[in-house]
């Protein structure tokens, strides 16, 4: 893993950013803007790689009903967990989409992971909630996907494995520690495994 890769370096502080403003920021206004000029929703896209998304269920807007849950949880008393993210959303849009969810959950306790393709094959967890038609059903399996998944994304970034690549995270930015500070072990593990498929969705 090159971490020192400029489009690599570039979606870490991405997220970065995104990590630590969300809750100050209104993440449902497409004008908001950062002090740098950057448009917080723009980045948002950028980081979910929600333009596949957005296209594919762009008359219902699903994109705008995530933001506005996210939004809606700051206000609650209990953090979101993946599950009860990944039915709200349903009943607004009537799609089981477990990658907002997780995102969803992530945001407001980002040692849990997120539901992505890559972060599953890297761990070898089959998604068996994937081809499901029966919204239920679907909801109901891929809950076991995701509790599969933190379990192992735990279990790896605590083997000898994970915290090598770590401790390579940690080494490669050692002089940028704000980058490193907000940054989980369970995010470290979900880039190593997220990032290098950049190149296969372009």
């Amino acid at each position: 893993m090159n971490w020192t890769d400029e489009r690599f370096k570039n979606e870490i502080l991405d997220y970065k950013y995104l990590i630590e403003n969300f809750k100050t920021a209104d993440v449902t206004d497409r004008n908001l803007y950062d002090r740098s000029g950057r448009n917080f929703q723009r980045i948002c896209n950028d980081y979910f790689h929600n333009a596949l998304i957005a296209r594919k269920y762009a008359d219902i807007n699903v994109l705008e009903k995530h933001y506005e849950l996210l939004e809606s949880y700051k206000d609650s008393d209990t953090t979101p967990d993946f599950e009860s993210a990944l039915r709200n959303l349903f009943e607004k849009t009537g799609l089981v989409v477990q990658l907002l969810a997780s995102q969803v959950a992530h945001f407001f306790n980002p040692d849990l992971p997120i539901y992505s393709g890559s972060v599953l094959k890297g761990l070898n967890i089959n998604d068996t909630a994937k081809g499901i038609k029966d919204p239920e059903s679907k909801i109901n399996e891929a809950c076991k996907v995701y509790n599969a998944l933190t379990n192992s994304i735990h279990e790896f970034k605590n083997s000898d494995t994970g915290q090598e690549i770590i401790k390579g995270f940690k080494s490669v930015f050692s002089q940028y520690s704000r980058i490193i500070a907000n940054i989980t072990d369970t995010k470290i593990i979900d880039f190593y495994f997220w990032l290098p498929t950049l190149d296969e969705e372009k």
